[in-house]
Formats: C-alpha cells, structure tokens, sequence
C-alpha cells in the first residue's frame, strides 16, 4: 500500500466515532453506503474506468486508509485510489443472481487497515444494460459527497466520450481542511457546550418505540407509507397556519409516536446536519455530517399545534448550535453508553430529495434501490418528496422489530398524523392511533353468551342424569360414583339447610383432599349458600379473617384437622360435620347469586376474597367443556390447593362434563397416586410442571398439560413437547377476578416465546394506556378483562371494588371491566405478551425496566427452570437488578456464561449486577415461587456490590492499575462504571491495547463494553483462561512477553483468514 508524502493525520470527532463503532464489531456492515445506478443504452466501460481514476484522484478521502498505533486512530492517505472492476454477469445475471450480488456486496464490511474503504464495482448484465456499484465506508463518504461525485461522473464522463474538455471546478484544498476551519467555528461558538448540557439534561437515555430483547443480528424490516396529495395538502396547510415547515410537522409527529409507543412524556429523536454551507465544503468528499439530539418535551396536555411550536423552537435553537461534534455532546453530558444501544436517542428522523442520477449522453440512468445490511438505529424514518406526495421509509433493525409488527406500527403512525393535522387542538396523548377495525372489536361481545344464566350444581346434576354409574373422583383406592356423590352432597345440603343455610350467606369449608371436600362443596352450593374454600394449611388466624370478613356464621370442617391445626371452636364459627348421603328440597335460586368466594393475596398485604356468581362460573364451566371436550376431561388430576382458583376448573369442569376428578395431595404427590396412572389432563403452574418432569412424574396416560398462575417458560413447553406421545401445551391466563382464566393460548413446538393468547369465550380483554383509552397494538398497557365471567367484585370491601371493577366504555349499559394490573401488549396477530406487573416496574437510570422481560430472556439463553429478578438497592444511584435461578435438571448454569449471554440480548441497565444460583427456589403454599423470600434475601447481595470497593485479588489489581492510568485517577473501585467515571470511546481505546499488553491479548474491545467494571471484567478474563485450558497469565508479566503473545494471536487470527 503505497502512501502519499503527507503525514499521518488524527481523524476528526464524526470519524473518531465511526472508526470506534466500527471496532466494536469489525464484520458489522452498518456504515457501508452503498449506491447502485442502472445504466441502459451504449456505455463505454472503459471510459467509466477513467472517470473512476480521476475521481479518485481528485478526492483524498476515496484514497485514505485508517490505522491505528495504540495511541488512537489516525488517517493516511495512498497514492492512488481503488480501480473499477468490471463483472460479467451476462451468463449468470438472472435478476435473483443479481440482486444476491448487491445484496452481499451491501454486506461487506471494510477492514480499515487494509486500504482505502471504496470499491467501484460495474456489473455487466447484457451489452446495453450495467449496474454500477459503489461501495463505501461512511467514514470517508455522506450524502453530500454523493452529490459531488454524481456530477463530476457526468461530467468528466460526457467529456470522456465527445472529446470535449470537462467543465469542473478546480480541486478544493481537501477534506482535511474544511474540517479544520469547521474545528476553528466549533471553539469560536463558546456557548455550545452549555446549550446542550441544558438542553438534554435530565433526558431520557432512550426513546424508542420497541421493548423487548434483541434477537441477534439481523437484516433491517423495511416499509413505506405514502402520503398522497390530498393528505399533502392539509399537511401544507397545517405549516402555513403554525409557521413550521413539513420537516417540523413530521418530526412532531413522530415525536409524539415514539411517546405514546414509549410511554413516555419526554423523547429525544436524532436528525443528520449537513455541514456544507462554504464553498470549500460543497464540492469535498467526506463526512460533512453532524448529529442533532433533539428533545421533545411531551408533559402536560399539549395540542399539536403547541408540540409542533416547542419542535421548531428545539429545532431552530438546536441549529445555532450544530458545530459541537456529537461525540463531544455524548461526552459532555456523561451519556450512558452499552453496545446494545447508541447514547442519546435510538431513533433518527431525515428529510431529503430524492437523488437524481448522473445523466450520460445516450444512456439512460436510474437509481437502483439495495436494501441496507444492517441497522444504525432502532428505527430510521426518512421523507422524500415526490411527484404525487411523500413517501416515507421507515427501517428498523430486523433484531428489534419483525416485518408485521412494524407495519401495523407505520399504519398507527400514519392515523396519529392524519388526527393531529385534522384537529391540532387536541391533546397529542388522546390522539386516535386505533384503527375503525380495532374498535369494532373492542365493542364485540364475549363468544359464549350466558343468557339468563345457569347454576354450577345444575350442571354437575345434568352430568349425574346422564352417567349416574360412572366415576365422578378418585382418591387412593377409593372410587365415588357421580350417584354416590349426588347422593351425599344431598345430604350435606339438608343438613346445612336445617341450620337455616340460604343464599348470599357463605359457608367455610376446611377440609382434607378427600372425596369429602367435592361432596361439601356441592352441598352448600344445593343449599342455596356459597363456599368459602379453605386450604389446610392455612393459618388459623388468615382462617378466623376470612371467615369474618364474609360474615361465615358456619364451618364446615373435620374435627381431626381442625384440632391438629390448633383451631379451638370458641374462635371459629359454628363447625358443621360432615353429613352423611340424604335428600334435600331444591333452593329456588338466581344464576346471579354468590357461588363462591375465593381469597387471593392483595398487592397491600391484606388477603380479599373475590366474590364469584353461578352465572359466571357456569359460563366458564361451558366454555370448558368447548375447549376440552368431553373425551379432554375425561380424568384431570386435581393437584392444586382449593384456596386457588386453578382448583375450581380440576374439580368443576370434569364434574360438569362427566369426566373424573384425580385427586392428589399436590402436584408433587402425582408419582405417588395410583389412579394418576390413567389422567390424560394436568393442570398446574409452570414451576410445579418443571418439578414433575425432573422426576419423570408426568403420568405417560397424559395428553394435555395447563399451564398458568405463572410465566411460562419456552424450555418448560419443549420439555412437554418431547414427551413420548404428542401433548397438547396450553398457557392460561387469568385472574380470579375473572373466574379462574381469561385468556388462552396452545403453544407450538417452536422456538417462539410462548403467549397468553386470546381471549376465551367468556372474557373481553384489551390494553389500556394509562389513561383507560385503549392502547394501539404493540403498546405495552394494562390488561382490561369483562365479559360474563367478571367477578362480582371483593367480600365486603365496596371501596376496593369499585376501584379494580369500573365501566366498560365499549360494553353494554352498566358493564364493568376489571384492572388486572398485569401489563401486556398485543401484537399484530391479536396474541397477547405478558409483560409483567404493573406494581412490579421499575425504573433504572431513568429507563422503565420489567424484571420479567428479564427474566423471560435469561430462561432463553442459559439452562435455566427457575429464574427471580428483583430490584434492590436503597436509593436511586445503588438501585439494580439481581437474579436467583436455579438449573435444568442435568445442566450447569454458570452465572458468568449466563450473564455474558445476556449482554447480547438486553440493554447494559436491564443486566442484574449478580445470578445467585440455588438448588430449589422457594415456593409458597399455592405452589407459586416465593419472591418475598427471594427479596429478603436479595436486600444482603446488594450490599456487597456497592461502589468504592477496592479491588480483591491480583488481577483485579491489575486491570484496576490500567484504568487509573487511562482515567487519570487515584483510585478504581471493582464495581465503578469506566464511563462513569469520565471515560470515553478514545480513552476505551487506549485501555484496550493497555489491558492487550498487560493482561490478556485475547481481549475484544467489545469487552470492555459487556464487561463494564473492574470485577466484571476480570471474571470474565478468568473464563477465558479456563475457556483456554491454560494457567492464569500472571498480571505482572513482562510486557514484551505479553506483546510477544499478542503478535503470535494476530497472526493466528490473520492465518485462519487466509484459508
């Protein structure tokens, strides 16, 4: 590589950065431009070549090359630049070989050291038709210099062909010194430092409108939206009225989406500056470019009209200020800075012309559109005017977003518009982004209609009619007939309705997992009253709570158990002993009289029952019996405590249907119980379902399993799939507010995170934004649940109805909705995600984070069954994350593996600064695992990570040593942050090649990024020790030993290349 006399040259703010990113991932072809032209008609290849030459020589910045001594990154400029290279493609040049050739040739990355970034590529596809192909590294190019070529191509080619002279403007002094005069106005505009420390402080670190993990590296998801002349029109007429501009309008808008997509009140969006306004700097190729984070302030009830006056102003003032390289903003302000995300703002706005290409005598031209390799962004919107119109190009990073989801994203974005210009008065919260389509929906009844209503003992007596000889429920080695158990809930019934037992009164029942248990349930709903379900294990003092709140005047209990549990009858209610079979008259009774009362922990502390009517439960039982069928209830194991609601479908459903009802003692009890041999449906949480199939517990006779009280885990679904036999996987959902589930979703054998489904025939279910409006698909907001199967409300306790039950604005007069708390959002299809809880966010460097999206990532990515994140920490600055998992059943979950894993999928804030690995995690008594104790224990791990703990062991030491040098400081805690502490890229830089040297010569740059501390970084240097099979290379090794290894490293590297 031949070099010109010029000397090496430091690379200006806008290189320094693309040349850091590019280090970051060097195969990474995000910032490669490529600009394909079709050419048809008589083209005279050789002639192009030269034109080619000659641009070349004319710019230096087609012939730089970049390298780097240690020190940082520096320019070189060669002799001469890369030559045109003609391929024949006239055999092979079928349209689908061809556009395989420019979409790899997109994806090439540059390696920077080897040469000057460019290639000119000319495709031969026929004698009269070529593509010409450049390809070129942002570092050295722009659109600006797109320009510059495009005319000097016409023009020394038309002078190429006529034997005319080429009329050009004479040569400028270069890149290099356009970017020193633009240095000389950066320091003259002294209060630019200042207006973007004020400007963006207190901002958002992210404003984005897509949640949710990366997926890995993908191809960017394109799609365009065109605004024809009509919508033009009043977008123009919008501008004259406000004095802003189409560029101001859109951005607005696209402020505002991003908001309400976000959740946030408060957005940064970036837009691209030109920086060509001299002479000098018009006719120069290079990087004449600067970022702008502009920030949108959202808060209160703005109109648009008032958004689109405080975007022009940030716009405006901004511009005063657009000579601060945006490096050195990000470095000014602090930014946080992770590889997953880039500082400032994640989604970039521009507004351009179409290009036009080079017109060449007696040859048509057009540009040939090839889509981009890779992502710079989340998402990157740009407007182009057009004949009719305006056409906007929305391109997000495919590990992001897929193809339909940002479709239904762009169609949302265009109604917010269309509302916003049609009435820029209104609030830009309550701004429509559903569609006509979507609120048709919301106003659809639930499937199953109930009509009038039924009784649930009406329909376990219907089943008693039809199979009065067959077995309603099985315990050990009894067998109790659907005549039996009629019979004996009968007499239950007349006892109770001799104590003067009616309806609306609620009755205890604390009984042992017996046939006894079905029997008094049965009867107190024959006599008219409601059961109150009480777990044995309950303590006698939630007991005496419960019994008091619904006013239970009686118990109906075993003596044994009730002695065995300390409960004296002078502090509970009148106990009923169990009756004998009998007769009982029937109780004339309303479908809308209590069935059931059902207590569940409130988010206070205090337990509330949930009261249930028959006409609601009858309507799931039918529902039930859709989904399922007769021949799917035919025998369920009944496994959960009868305090929960999953208990009332593993008893009721299988009774209502003239199934058989397996009871266990619990789900870890089902190996031990001899009729689970031939259940053929389990129905349990995930956790409990995990536990069974690590002692291979799951009866082989089972052919569905029911997941739900908890977030399913992919590895939990495909453990069942591979099952002998093919076993049908559901994930339910459900509060008991809305009588047991509703929602449902059969998960596949694939490797899609599984979904909470749809609603089920009883239940209407939509998102709602934190204005009870109903949230757009995609939105994450809270699940709103109605229909027949709604609960009546909480025992006793008006106020606390009223406030989780409240009218439905899309149901029939005087329906209600009930607030789940739970958040969601719905995707395209009309699936519903379960993001987490709504109590349970929280908010991380003031980034809003869901420990269960968390959670449900590191279930993907490490061998992991059960898995806990907690935020802990005392104030905001010691606030983090920690996780407790526990390992797949004959896996090894390293947590260093699993965390290293993780900061490739999830932003560097969403990372718990620790993995506890446990044996078991605990689980209360629903069989739900125990996050109170977890969070105990959470409180004593976060102490032991606060900042300013001084390095522990000799590479610890070591590393600590590099970063004081680099830094510039005293001292280095193993848990500070290299940013945090006043670092940036170029520094990052330096303390590689110091830590390559010194520590170890297999250590990516990336690393430092994954690995953002003292301690982090030298467990991770450890792994790669052990990963290697080698001794720990000592700290204080000679420094030209470790050069040495080094050297040897890169020409490894560099050998495997080669072949």
């Amino acid at each position: 590589m031949a070099t010109s006399p010029q000397p090496p040259t430091p690379l200006d703010a806008a290189q320094q950065r693309l040349w850091f990113l590019q280090q970051l991932d060097e195969s990474n072809p995000a910032y490669t431009i490529c600009t394909t032209i079709e050419f048809t008609g008589p083209l005279n290849p050789l002639a192009l070549r030269h034109v080619v030459d000659r641009i070349g020589r004319r710019h230096e910045m087609l012939r730089a090359a970049f390298v780097d001594g240690g020190e940082g990154p520096c320019q070189v400029v060669v002799a001469s630049a890369p030559r045109l290279r003609l391929v024949d493609l006239r055999v092979a040049g079928s349209v689908r070989e061809t556009s395989r050739l420019l979409a790899e040739a997109a994806a090439r990355p540059f390696p920077l050291a080897a040469g000057p970034p460019v290639a000119w590529l000319l495709l031969r596809l026929s004698a009269h038709r070529h593509l010409l192909v450049l390809l070129v590294h942002h570092l050295v190019f722009d659109g600006g210099s797109a320009q510059v070529v495009r005319d000097e191509l016409q023009a020394l080619y038309e002078a190429a062909v006529t034997g005319e002279p080429a009329v050009l403007v004479a040569p400028g002094p270069g890149y290099r010194h356009v970017v020193a005069r633009q240095r000389e106005l950066t320091e003259q505009h002294t209060g630019s430092t200042a207006f973007w420390r004020a400007a963006l402080a207190g901002a958002p670190p992210r404003s984005t409108p897509f949640s949710g993990a990366r997926t890995g590296r993908t191809r960017p998801v394109r799609h365009v939206e065109r605004l024809g002349r009509a919508e033009v029109s009043a977008l123009n007429r919008l501008c004259r009225s406000t004095g802003g501009t189409r560029f101001t309008v859109l951005l607005a808008a696209l402020g505002c989406w991003v908001g309400r997509h976000s959740g946030q009140r408060d957005v940064v969006l970036g837009s691209p500056v030109a920086l060509r306004e001299s002479e000098l700097s018009a006719t120069a190729v290079g990087p004449l470019i600067n970022m702008l984070p502009l920030r949108l302030r959202l808060r209160g009830e703005p109109g648009f009209r008032e958004v689109l006056r405080r975007t022009r102003d940030a716009v405006l003032d901004s511009l005063e200020h657009r000579w601060l390289p945006f490096e050195r903003i990000v470095d000014e302000l602090g930014a946080h800075r992770d590889l997953d995300t880039t500082p400032l703002f994640q989604v970039l706005f521009a507004y351009q012309h179409p290009p036009e290409p080079p017109r060449l005598p007696e040859v048509a031209a057009r540009l040939v559109d090839v889509p981009t390799a890779a992502a710079k962004y989340d998402l990157t919107v740009t407007a182009a005017d057009t004949g009719d119109g305006i056409e906007l190009i929305f391109e997000a990073d495919g590990a992001r977003c897929a193809e339909p989801e940002l479709v239904s994203r762009c169609r949302q974005f265009r109604a917010l518009l269309a509302a916003a210009v049609a009435d820029p008065e209104r609030s830009v919260h309550r701004l429509a982004l559903t569609t006509p389509r979507q609120l048709a929906a919301l106003r659809a009844p639930a499937a199953i209609d109930p009509g009038a209503g039924e009784l649930i003992h009406d329909l376990v007596a219907a089943a008693v009619a039809e199979h009065p000889d067959a077995v309603a429920v099985v315990h050990g080695g009894l067998h109790v007939t659907y005549r039996r158990l009629d019979a004996w809930s009968d007499g239950i019934a007349a006892d109770l309705h001799a104590r003067g037992c009616g309806p609306e009164e609620v009755v205890g029942v604390w009984l042992p997992r017996t046939p006894a248990l079905l029997a008094a349930l049965l009867g107190v709903l024959k006599a008219g009253a409601a059961f109150l379900p009480v777990d044995v294990e309950q303590p006698e003092r939630r007991v005496r709570l419960m019994l008091a709140e619904t006013g239970s005047r009686l118990l109906v209990g075993d003596e044994g158990l009730l002695s065995g549990r300390g409960a004296g009858e002078q502090s509970l209610p009148t106990v009923v002993p169990v009756a004998g079979p009998g007769r009982s008259a029937r109780v004339d009774l309303s479908p809308r009289a209590l069935a059931y009362v059902l207590y569940t922990s409130g988010s206070t502390g205090r337990p509330k029952g949930v009261a249930i009517e028959h006409r609601s439960a009858a309507a799931f039982l039918r529902w039930a019996g859709t989904e399922f069928g007769a021949r799917g209830l035919r025998s369920v194991l009944a496994t959960t405590s009868v305090g929960f609601d999953l208990a009332f479908f593993e008893l009721f459903a299988p009774l209502a249907h003239g199934g058989t009802v397996v009871l266990a003692e619990d789900a870890l009890h089902v190996p031990e119980t001899p009729a689970a041999a031939g259940a053929t449906l389990l129905n349990s949480v995930p956790s409990a379902v995990a536990a069974l199939l690590d002692v291979e517990g799951v009866p082989a006779s089972v052919e569905a399993v029911n997941l739900a009280g908890e977030p399913l885990p992919r590895e939990l679904a495909d453990r069942l799939h591979r099952r002998a036999g093919r076993t049908v996987v559901r994930n339910l959902y459900g509060p008991s507010e809305a009588t047991t589930y509703a929602t449902a979703a059969t998960v596949a054998a694939d490797s899609a995170p599984p979904t909470i489904g749809v609603p089920i025939g009883t239940a209407r279910a939509w998102v709602a934004d934190d204005r009870g409006a109903p949230a757009p698909d995609l939105v994450t907001g809270e699940l709103l649940v109605g229909g027949p199967a709604l609960a009546r409300g909480y025992s006793r306790l008006p106020a606390r109805t009223a406030e989780a039950f409240v009218p439905d604005p899309f149901g029939a007069p005087g329906s209600r909705v009930y607030r789940t708390g739970d958040l969601v959002r719905r995707r395209a299809d009309g699936q519903l995600v379960f993001v987490g809880r709504r109590d349970a966010q929280i908010k991380l460097r003031g980034v809003r984070v869901e420990p269960g999206e968390v959670e449900q990532v590191l279930r993907a990515v490490a061998p992991i069954r059960d898995v806990v994140v907690l935020p802990v920490g005392d104030t905001p600055a010691d606030r983090r994350l920690v996780a407790f998992a526990s390992a797949t059943p004959g896996e090894r979950l390293r947590p260093e593996d699993a965390l290293t894993a993780l900061r490739s999928a999830l932003p560097l804030v969403m990372i718990p600064s620790e993995l506890v690995v446990l044996a078991d995690l605990p689980h209360n008594g629903n069989g739900k695992l125990d996050r109170a104790a977890l969070a105990r224990r959470a409180t004593t791990s976060v102490r032991e990570r606060k900042p300013g703990v001084a390095p522990r062991n000799a590479l610890e030491r070591a590393i600590a040593r590099e970063w004081q040098r680099v830094l510039g400081v005293e001292r280095v805690g193993v848990h500070d942050g290299f940013f945090d502490l006043g670092g940036n890229s170029l520094g990052l830089l330096r303390l590689h090649h110091a830590l390559v040297n010194s520590v170890h010569p297999g250590l990516r740059l990336v690393d430092l990024f994954q690995f953002a501390d003292v301690a982090d970084l030298a467990a991770h240097v450890d792994h790669l020790v052990r990963s290697a099979g080698s001794g720990r290379l000592s700290p204080t090794a000679d420094p030209a030993q470790a050069r040495g290894r080094r050297r040897r490293h890169k020409a490894g590297l560099a050998w495997e290349r080669q072949t």
